[in-house]
């Protein structure tokens, strides 16, 4: 008898000191994303929180199907739903308008220490561009980082409106007849994204840009 109320009251510590321990391992966080450039808007992003040994995208390497789809048409709804639940995803959330430049976009996500934030969102316009970026999840306090222009591979930038999606932004020089995931012949894997360049309808001078394309900003609340 005594044996046995040793181990209830053994196992009755453990639980009183392990439950402030599981409660405190997901915290809030919250991140600020500002649009850097003078001339290209980011279509909705999403963003995940997940364990250090995942990648959403990696550089040099041939883009997902669902990377493809946030790159050339602004979907991200076959990543979200990649993601949702899959092992090692700790939160996902998504934005709900385009961030303009010079805008700041605002976010909260549920993670923890030792976590990444990854996120993504399409460079608008380009064919195939997006901004990405990969980040630590702070213990305490917050801190900064900077997300750069990509170009998925996936389609030739031909930087016409007849390729590229125009989600309604009045700034945008095409109208809404636009499409992505259509033409093809892109570099073949994720890399820096050389900019515009105005062989099509869109004019440097206005639309380039020079990395980074945003700045980052995760404070733990």
């Amino acid at each position: 008898m005594k044996r046995t109320i040793s181990i209830l009251a053994l196992a009755f510590a453990v639980g009183v000191v392990g439950s402030p321990m599981t409660a405190s391992a997901q915290d809030m966080y919250r991140v600020k994303i500002t649009n850097l450039t003078p001339g290209q808007a980011f279509t909705p992003f999403l963003l995940v929180t997940h364990s250090p040994d995942m990648n959403i995208y990696l550089p040099g390497t041939p883009a997902s199907e669902e990377l493809r789809a946030i790159a050339e048409g602004g979907n991200f709804m076959p990543m979200k739903e990649k993601y949702m639940g899959m092992m090692g995803v700790m939160d996902i959330t998504e934005g709900t308008a385009p961030t303009t430049p010079g805008v700041t976009a605002d976010f909260v996500i549920s993670g923890m220490y030792g976590y990444r934030l990854s996120l993504v969102a399409m460079l608008l316009p380009t064919n195939d561009g997006f901004v990405g970026a990969n980040m630590m999840l702070p213990m305490e306090g917050g801190t900064m980082g900077y997300a750069y222009g990509y170009d998925a591979g996936t389609e030739m930038n031909d930087e016409l409106c007849s390729s590229i999606p125009n989600p309604g932004l009045q700034d945008m020089e095409c109208d809404a007849r636009g499409h992505g995931e259509t033409i093809g012949m892109g570099e073949g894997a994720i890399v820096i994204h050389s900019g515009i360049h105005g062989h099509g309808d869109f004019m440097p001078m206005y639309r380039d840009w020079k990395n980074p394309v945003a700045r980052i900003t995760i404070t733990k609340m």
